[in-house]
């Protein structure tokens, strides 16, 4: 079989709107090249052991494992990122922290702690973007803090320190001028927990409780114990979380807060300034 004929065949396996691009990723990993060199090689035969482990691999994907899974990584912030199923995809959504951040805060001295960071996306984004913020990633699975750790390393951020926390618990002591979090905020009943790429995902990564609100809530209500007076609290959320996670904090003594969209115009992050 030749690249031309197994792509054309794994195309007609996938059912996604992007196929095409699907079945180039899942063969240039197999022949460990990019999938640019793959469009060179139209007429390539392929070996029946190149065969087999790109067969496994579209048979995982047609059964819905994500694409991030197969290929061990996933592109955030346009840093290459290793993941694995110990942490959560970083989705381009959560660039929106990257971004308000960067609006908010020149590249002056900062103390920012990045709250569950899982494959240490944010922590490593916000590294390259402002070199002099002193960074900590924390997150309850060792893990996945081995993978954030490596990742760091991939990108050359060696300022960044990691600990293990159950979101504050570990944590006595600091002061941070800003905690950026995209915590789980699923609920328990969420519709899009079946029969999705989700299922793949690991559980206590997106789902926060019964109500969904249960982790968001907790950070809110222990921030104010680890922010700097003018400090700065940064969630993600879930499109329809917006009105009560602004309630929340106003209730809590922050000030200031907005809440910003994503591409689809959805509630995606809110953030306020904690003032005593």
């Amino acid at each position: 079989m030749t690249v031309l004929e197994w792509l054309f065949q794994a195309k007609k396996q996938l059912t996604s709107h992007t196929a095409e691009l699907e079945a180039r990723l899942l063969l240039a990993y197999t022949l460990n090249c990019s999938s640019e060199t793959l469009l060179t090689w139209p007429e390539k035969s392929l070996s029946v052991s190149q065969q087999d482990k790109a067969n496994h691999l579209l048979d995982k994907r047609v059964h819905g494992e994500p694409i991030a899974y197969l290929l061990n990584e996933r592109f955030f912030w346009s840093q290459r990122l290793k993941v694995d199923q110990n942490v959560l995809i970083p989705r381009p959504e959560t660039e929106l922290l990257i971004e308000q951040a960067i609006e908010t805060w020149p590249d002056t001295p900062k103390i920012m702690l990045d709250l569950g960071t899982g494959s240490g996306a944010i922590a490593i984004a916000l590294a390259t973007e402002r070199p002099s913020w002193q960074i900590i990633g924390s997150d309850i699975n060792n893990n996945s803090l081995a993978i954030a750790k490596q990742n760091a390393q991939r990108h050359a951020c060696h300022s960044i320190q990691w600990k293990q926390s159950d979101w504050f618990h570990h944590l006595s002591g600091y002061l941070f001028d800003i905690i950026i979090s995209n915590p789980p905020y699923l609920s328990t009943q969420d519709p899009h927990l079946i029969n999705s790429d989700l299922t793949f995902e690991p559980y206590e990564a997106l789902v926060s409780g019964p109500t969904g609100y249960e982790a968001l809530y907790s950070i809110i209500e222990e921030a104010p114990n680890y922010l700097k007076q003018g400090g700065y609290l940064m969630l993600e959320h879930g499109s329809e979380q917006g009105f009560n996670v602004r309630t929340k904090l106003k209730q809590f003594g922050f000030t200031a807060i907005t809440t910003s969209l994503d591409l689809q115009h959805l509630d995606r992050t809110t953030q306020g300034f904690w003032v005593q």
